[in-house]
């Protein structure tokens, strides 16, 4: 229930932003997309390492993949709706010449899950001990690392403070987080 309430907690919290009401539908689809990447994010680690009681072993590894799909999406979800909300804003961002600082983070957040799932599409055809070091080495890159937690807390949108600082926190050290929340 704790994680539960900390993972969907931003995204209730921004459905309620008086920023919103300035925005159009796409610009907040894209956001929500946004929220929802950083809270899969939590669980992502968490599965993965065995950490949530019942989805232990193979079905939790098998949650864990299921729910890289859907970030996937959400990423490019969030990504399409800031181009097509500002497309200047976000070539500026993918090329490198965005005035804002953190959308750096941003770039290596999307490129390293795009790392990510390039490489789970080449699994099978890889050792295993190799497949997992390359896999939990983007990971911490992408969770531990200036990305996508960055992102959200410099970006802070339609988050606000606590929220983003909340899940960033978690994100960043789950097995920290995960005893904390348990």
């Amino acid at each position: 229930a704790a994680l539960a309430a900390v993972a969907l907690g931003p995204v209730v919290l921004a459905a309620f932003n008086p920023w919103l009401a300035y925005r159009s539908a796409i610009y907040i689809t894209g956001g929500f997309a946004g929220i929802l990447a950083l809270s899969l994010m939590l669980v992502q680690p968490l599965l993965a390492g065995g950490y949530l009681a019942g989805l232990k072993g193979p079905r939790g590894r098998r949650l864990h993949r299921h729910i890289a799909v859907l970030l996937v999406i959400c990423i490019l979800v969030h990504v399409g709706g800031l181009y097509l909300t500002s497309p200047a804003d976000t070539l500026d961002a993918l090329l490198l010449r965005s005035p804002t600082p953190f959308s750096i983070y941003g770039l290596a957040a999307l490129l390293v899950t795009g790392a990510t799932a390039g490489l789970w599409g080449i699994r099978r055809r890889v050792p295993s001990r190799l497949w997992r070091t390359l896999h939990a080495g983007l990971a911490l890159v992408l969770v531990g690392a200036p990305s996508a937690p960055v992102v959200a807390y410099v970006g802070d949108g339609a988050l606000g403070f606590t929220p983003t600082d909340l899940v960033t926190s978690i994100v960043a050290d789950p097995p920290t987080g995960a005893r904390r929340l348990l």
